[in-house]
């Protein structure tokens, strides 16, 4: 028995958090366009932006290597969201190689779950990752990513995202459809992002 099945945890980097945060936002503007096969645009759904504390949480689960969702607090005691997701090899690699590699493609299947979601306030573990990832209330996103040996030959890259404030709410749609309308949500329109908003600066 491998006493130490730990192989490394990633220390997110500048340029890491841009990684994840352009992953995501694409796949948010993608949707929001009502460019995504089968799913209607958005009004009202925000740019993420990188939360260190949501990563710090991240970084502590990815770290203990459990393969399950755990309820993670913000500052403010509430539970944020959450999507894991875990890639398997038999090949001995870094920490950094295999982030590097896997990190878009874990994020897109994440959102590959929009091949079998119906929009609506239904909330399914068939699709709960897509839901989460194009949650338009959500505004904050922080990851953490483990590599780790699970067994005699497997090693797993693990990938953690928490996601503030949490989405996948009972009885809501992830986002309220039509055109793209930030004004009326009392937001402000992204420039990046054509099809997203962000939160007004008072």
């Amino acid at each position: 028995r491998l006493l130490n099945p730990f192989i490394g945890i990633k220390q997110i980097t500048k340029k890491d958090k841009q990684k994840l945060l352009d992953a995501h936002n694409r796949y948010r503007d993608l949707v929001a366009s009502g460019k995504s096969p089968g799913q209607p645009p958005a009004q009202n759904m925000l740019v993420l932006s990188w939360d260190n504390y949501a990563a710090q949480q991240a970084f502590s689960w990815a770290s203990k290597c459990k393969l399950k969702p755990t309820r993670l607090k913000n500052i403010y005691n509430q539970t944020m969201g959450q999507n894991l997701y875990a890639n398997m090899t038999t090949r001995t690699q870094d920490v950094n190689t295999t982030f590097n590699t896997w990190a878009d493609e874990m994020v897109k299947a994440w959102y590959d779950q929009v091949k079998v979601y119906k929009f609506g306030p239904d909330v399914s573990e068939k699709t709960g990752h897509y839901t989460q990832l194009v949650w338009a209330t959500t505004s904050k996103l922080g990851c953490g990513y483990s590599y780790f040996k699970k067994g005699e030959h497997w090693h797993v890259g693990y990938l953690v995202c928490n996601y503030d404030p949490s989405g996948n709410k009972y009885n809501q749609p992830p986002y309220i459809k039509g055109r793209v309308n930030c004004t009326a949500h009392d937001l402000d329109r992204s420039r990046k992002y054509r099809h997203l908003c962000v939160e007004k600066n008072y």
